[in-house]
């Protein structure tokens, strides 16, 4: 049984698939699966994988196009190792990525979830960013500054304003999916956001200072030019699944704050965003 299982869902993107592979296949740490689920590519998705001979590649390809979340799914439905590690067909792990996130877990094994810092790269994997989304914001920037270890209900808290982990940098102990289960594929846009604000009602978190993945932007990237109405009938469909389903969520415990959020979302004009964050966080700060 592999230590991790890194998560490849692909779909289309032969043209940065064999980097994205190849950075994980040099990792100084050594003992993982990849897992890739091919959404029925219509390109030579196959053909590149199929050419790169190592027996941690397990390569799975759908009859048919599930969808992005589900082919997420599917990845999951996969994994043998007591870690996973989600990733993305087109982002580049830097050397020592899984060693870093590895450790962290053997040290501290009260976490069970936990993110890095990252670069943003181009489509010639040009770094045109490294700083970290977070930093639209001093507070989280403080809080971020170093490596550690951070309480369940401070990171709900925190993640209740805004969502600041990034998909792919992330890596989890087995123990969260079997709790919370599979991505939700009634949402398309903020399920990852989704994805933590549950897990942060049951574990811990760990914030590594460093980066460990560069995040590749490019025109063939997930749309994200999200509507007002669709991300504001998204965010209706996390707050209904918090409050039906999870009684400490902040959405039941602090009804103020899910007043606050879903004003925001339903048009607060964004101009006053930076100001609406900063007071929402010191309303919301720990006790």
């Amino acid at each position: 049984m592999p230590k991790v299982s890194i998560i490849v869902p692909t779909y289309n993107r032969s043209v940065y698939l064999k980097e994205t592979l190849n950075s994980i296949l040099k990792q100084s740490f050594d003992d993982y699966e990849i897992i890739i689920t091919d959404n029925c590519s219509p390109d030579d998705t196959e053909q590149v994988v199929k050419s790169i001979a190592d027996p941690r590649i397990v390569y799975s390809k759908n009859a048919q196009n599930l969808g992005s979340v589900n082919n997420y799914n599917k990845s999951l439905e996969l994994v043998k190792g007591e870690l996973i590690h989600l990733f993305s067909d087109d982002d580049i792990m830097l050397a020592d990525c899984l060693a870093d996130k590895v450790a962290v877990f053997e040290k501290y094994p009260e976490v069970a979830i936990l993110h890095s810092d990252i670069n943003t790269i181009d489509k010639n994997g040009h770094i045109i960013s490294n700083s970290h989304a977070f930093n639209v914001y001093k507070k989280w920037a403080k809080l971020h500054a170093t490596s550690r270890i951070f309480d369940k209900k401070q990171y709900h808290k925190f993640l209740m304003a805004n969502n600041f982990v990034c998909m792919p940098a992330v890596m989890m102990r087995t123990s969260v999916f079997k709790k919370i289960g599979f991505f939700d594929s009634t949402l398309s846009y903020i399920v990852d956001w989704q994805y933590w604000l549950k897990a942060s009602l049951f574990f811990d978190f760990y914030y590594i200072n460093k980066k460990t993945i560069s995040y590749r932007i490019h025109d063939t990237n997930t749309v994200k030019k999200l509507s007002l109405r669709i991300l504001n009938n998204e965010f209706n469909h996390v707050l209904k699944d918090l409050r039906e389903n999870y009684k400490d969520s902040l959405v039941i415990k602090n009804n103020l704050q899910a007043f606050l959020i879903k004003l925001y979302y339903n048009g607060f004009h964004r101009h006053y965003y930076t100001n609406y964050v900063r007071w929402l966080l010191e309303f919301i700060k720990p006790n």
